[in-house]
């Protein structure tokens, strides 16, 4: 007879939870659950490590960035010819000179000499007894002298002014007269043809005299004033030379470089003429010429009249050339 189990009636039964863990199963679970969280989070690692790959990269960037934009801005200021032409300068004796300098300043090493101090000038005549007999030239001789206007280097003329407004180079001259005596003459400080003609004449050591081509005898006309003549007075036998000296041109300049041959004078070449740059305040003696409208200018071939000039902007002799040619079309 067989055995049947007896079904259980109104009875339910729930079997409990429990954890098996590796030591009862074998497996490492907790080592397993952790690798399979750490697969699970790796997808999120990747990106974070992404994200901090980017953020370098552009803080690299940035400071490239930053590099281009300094390096756009030095650039740019290469393109400024003031900071190609600029310059400083120094001074020996700063507590007696100082000096600026713009984009025209020529480098180099300039030196100065104080020729004369500035100061307060105040000119007054000797006493009169009376009025109207006592004469007022030197010597008593009631004669006043008025030079020609032609004589003009017998006057203070600016060396500045010599050569067309060329001036000339402030040197040294060497003189030897015909005795064979020489004499360095200084003439880096003269400022008109007065103190060149002074240096010369007081040189040590030769006998020669300095003096302006000018005929006093001679008619208005035939007075030339326009060249120094320099004149042997020591009655040798030799040549009567004059050199530049110490590398300038300062002879050469003043129109007296040369020897005198067989004779006792140089008679120098001209040295005061016109030029493009001679300035418009120079002319008569010092007075200049009032350059407002010149006036008008008849065409001789009578083509097309004739013209008024104005001159209020020439400052120069090459600029009333240059506007007498612009509003003239060239006449």
């Amino acid at each position: 007879m067989g055995l049947r189990p007896r079904p259980t009636q109104g009875i339910s039964m729930a079997l409990p939870t429990q954890m098996i863990g590796g030591l009862v199963s074998g497996l490492d679970t907790a080592n397993i659950i952790e690798q399979l969280m750490m697969l699970e989070r790796r997808p999120v690692q990747m990106m974070e490590t992404r994200i901090l790959e980017h953020q370098t990269m552009l803080e690299a960037y940035r400071g490239v960035n930053n590099l281009l934009l300094d390096f756009h801005s030095k650039v740019g200021n290469l393109a400024d010819s003031d900071l190609w032409n600029a310059t400083t300068t120094t001074s020996s004796n700063e507590g007696a000179l100082t000096a600026q300098t713009d984009r025209y300043a020529q480098p180099g090493t300039y030196s100065f000499r104080v020729g004369q101090l500035a100061q307060t000038a105040q000119f007054t005549s000797g006493g009169f007894s009376d009025r109207d007999t006592s004469p007022v030239s030197p010597g008593s001789t009631g004669e006043i002298r008025i030079d020609s206007s032609r004589s003009l280097l017998t006057n203070p003329t600016s060396v500045r002014l010599l050569n067309g407004a060329q001036g000339i180079y402030h040197g040294e001259i060497k003189i030897t007269d015909k005795s064979g005596a020489t004499a360095v003459v200084d003439l880096s400080t003269a400022q008109t043809m007065e103190e060149v003609i002074n240096a010369i004449n007081n040189a040590d050591g030769i006998s020669v005299t300095a003096s302006v081509n000018v005929d006093a005898t001679a008619p208005t006309e035939n007075v030339i004033g326009d060249a120094l003549v320099i004149t042997d007075t020591s009655g040798g036998a030799g040549t009567l030379r004059v050199d530049n000296f110490g590398g300038s041109t300062t002879a050469t300049d003043l129109g007296i470089e040369g020897n005198g041959g067989a004779g006792v004078t140089i008679t120098g070449s001209r040295i005061l003429s016109l030029g493009n740059t001679t300035p418009l305040s120079s002319l008569r003696d010092g007075l200049g010429i009032n350059n407002g409208t010149l006036g008008s200018i008849n065409n001789l071939d009578d083509v097309a009249g004739s013209w008024t000039i104005d001159l209020s902007r020439a400052t120069t002799i090459g600029g009333i050339i240059a506007e007498i040619n612009d509003q003239t079309a060239g006449v």
